[in-house]
């Protein structure tokens, strides 16, 4: 007689199960977790068995809400899921909300679903001003007019956001949390009391908007301060496409050992603060917006390297790249390389891996802002693996020379990653024991591994 699925013990269902879950097979840290397809077509099969019969649902459900979908109709499910099954909450170990929950516009929610919600709702926006209600035909609850008189829709302005709060403040277990906004002032967001997430480790808080303005400095560093205050243990924070002014003193960095800073715009005195505050921070990375130094009083290169001396006794890896992104950084200098090039960061002694772009460190003999500094001079002894994107062969000297420094200063090297073929400089290091790699995918999307 054959056997069918449910025939098999228990134990293999379950590792049937966690075999098409990213977070059991641990992809999700080398993999960009629910962004890649590899990663969606397994949850999307999981969904699928855990609704072929009642067994399939008892093991499969669980282990479908240690990642669980969003961004589809099954947002509002997923938000009473969690209300409902405090079990599966606290199943759940990654999360990515905000902004794509309100992505469908057919889906219209039942009555019970509605006032359900609704309820919920009022619970955690009571000390935010006025309950929040949930709509059957959400999608056009929010047609509202600016102050310019130009006219919007936001599907569920509100409501959006405070169904990711709810779903947030359900999983008390998450590890890694992917947070989108998509306007610039959320009022009714996040709802998170202070140490309601002790074990999120890794932040992601990415405005998903156009432009940037005054609002996304208060947005940002009002999110970051209640994300921070639930979260005690996070080690790792990402924000994108952010305006980052000021960090007020309540707000810590206690435990934080990533940073990493993409298409934001910070200046020179809160880049210190932060610098000041994380006092773990072992990995750094920055890269400016496309709109670097417009009107804010933005941090360049040399201003950059000269805040994360602060952290010369913790950081291992940094990551400083302006030119990727907004490559015309030298003319918004003025032209000034004592402006875009960096210093030296001799004194970061535990500084073991750096991915610069060239024009921070044009420096050889006779040449940049200071004849007298070459590469060598810049670097600290405990360099391990250098990136430099953008290489042009103007720099060979200068390349040459750091490797005929490395058997007596530079002993830990252990590779170098250059943009295009420097034959004269890949010999040099090879000859010292340095292995050479030559970036071929571009720059922008090169990878941040700093180690083979």
């Amino acid at each position: 007689m054959a056997l069918t699925l449910t025939d098999l013990p228990l134990e293999i269902l379950e590792n049937v199960c966690q075999m098409l879950c990213p977070h059991c097979l641990g992809t999700t840290d080398k993999i960009r977790r629910q962004h890649s397809a590899w990663n969606m077509a397994h949850l999307r099969a999981l969904s699928s068995l855990s609704q072929t019969c009642s067994l399939l649902r008892t093991i499969a459900q669980p282990i479908l809400h240690h990642s669980p979908l969003v961004g589809t109709a099954s947002s509002f499910s997923l938000a009473l899921a969690l209300c409902k099954r405090p079990d599966l909450g606290a199943r759940v170990r990654e999360l990515r909300v905000g902004s794509e929950m309100y992505s469908q516009r057919d889906y219209t929610i039942t009555e019970y679903e509605s006032e359900y919600l609704t309820k919920h709702l009022a619970e955690f926006s009571e000390s935010r001003g006025t309950p929040i209600q949930v709509l059957p035909k959400w999608w056009l609850e929010s047609r509202h007019r600016d102050p310019q008189g130009r006219d919007h829709i936001f599907c569920l302005l509100h409501s959006s956001l405070a169904l990711s709060s709810l779903a947030m403040s359900h999983a008390p277990n998450v590890k890694f949390l992917d947070v989108q906004i998509a306007w610039e002032n959320p009022t009714h967001f996040p709802f998170t009391p202070p140490g309601s997430m002790p074990r999120l480790k890794e932040l992601t808080i990415a405005y998903a908007g156009r432009h940037m303005n005054t609002n996304l400095k208060r947005s940002f560093v009002g999110m970051a301060d209640i994300f921070l205050q639930a979260a005690p243990n996070l080690t790792s924070f990402k924000a994108k496409n952010w305006l980052i002014r000021g960090i007020p003193d309540t707000v810590t960095f206690d435990h934080l050992e990533e940073l990493h800073l993409r298409r934001c715009r910070i200046g020179l005195s809160t880049l210190e603060e932060l610098m000041q505050k994380a006092k773990k921070l072992r990995v750094f990375s920055y890269t400016p917006g496309a709109d670097f130094l417009d009107t804010f009083d933005d941090a360049p290169p040399k201003e950059v390297f000269q805040a994360i001396l602060h952290r010369a006794d913790t950081l291992q890896q940094v990551k400083v790249d302006f030119f990727t992104l907004a490559p015309d950084v030298i003319a918004r200098c003025g032209g000034d390389p004592s402006l875009y090039c960096m210093g030296s960061i001799r004194d970061m002694r535990v500084l073991e891996a750096l991915v610069v772009e060239t024009s921070t460190i044009r420096f050889g003999p006779g040449e940049g802002v200071y004849p007298r500094e070459t590469i060598t001079d810049l670097l600290p002894v405990s360099i391990r693996s250098l990136k430099i994107v953008h290489s042009p062969t103007g720099l060979d000297n200068a390349l040459c020379h750091l490797a005929a420094s490395v058997p007596a200063k530079f002993k830990d090297m252990r590779t170098i990653y250059l943009t295009g073929r420097h034959g004269q400089v890949q010999t040099a290091f090879q000859a010292v024991g340095v292995k050479t790699f030559v970036l071929k995918e571009e720059p922008s999307q090169a990878p941040f591994a700093m180690y083979v």
